[in-house]
């Protein structure tokens, strides 16, 4: 099984792809538990994802808000 996460930087619009998860495996039963895995291993370790800067110049961490 092969994994890749591809992350943009810089900024980007509200509605821009900027991550991309591929998972290349023998068959989909392996491939979509890899897939869940891969993204869920992605949200916790990489907070680059979760700062979001609002119209009025201010910024937080997403994970701040929670």
């Amino acid at each position: 099984m092969d994994v890749r996460i591809y992350h943009l930087t810089g900024s980007f619009n509200v509605s821009d792809d900027i991550v991309y998860v591929i998972v290349a495996g023998r068959s989909r039963k392996d491939v979509f538990p890899a897939l869940i895995d891969a993204v869920e291993h992605y949200k916790k370790e990489l907070p680059v994802w979760k700062k979001e800067i609002l119209t009025d110049g201010t910024s937080y961490w997403v994970s701040e808000k929670e």
